[in-house]
């Protein structure tokens, strides 16, 4: 989550001279709030790290939405999915890489004047 936040605030000059700015950060669902509260009952513990930097980083991307709103920086934020990314996770129902990219390529190229905050998976917005 440091590392997104460095790289967001060492763009932002050249954002904000951009005619259609726009920050899209790469997240998970295991990071909405819905689930942070409420809990993955199917997913094992082991991951609770990974869901807790994923929430801290959704945080970051709703807030940096609000504040850089008047800048005209359109800042969202997007869940490929499980994605067939290690050897076994194909196996565990994983879907290709093509796949999970083509949902970050079309939040990516939304037009312009587009709503700024949100947080999408599979071209729909999800609650955060």
């Amino acid at each position: 989550m440091v590392g997104t936040w460095r790289v967001m605030q060492a763009m932002l000059p050249l954002l904000k001279k951009s005619r259609h700015a726009r920050i899209l950060n790469v997240t998970s669902g295991l990071g909405s709030y819905d689930d942070a509260v409420f809990g993955f009952h199917h997913v094992p513990n082991t991951i609770g790290i990974y869901s807790v930097a994923k929430l801290a980083q959704n945080g970051l991307s709703l807030k940096a939405a609000k504040n850089l709103a008047a800048d005209g920086v359109t800042v969202n934020a997007v869940d490929p999915g499980f994605t067939d990314t290690y050897p076994g996770y194909k196996d565990r129902g994983a879907r290709p890489i093509p796949e999970s990219a083509a949902g970050i390529v079309w939040a990516a190229h939304l037009p312009k004047g587009s709503p700024s905050g949100q947080f999408y998976r599979d071209k729909a917005v999800i609650p955060w």
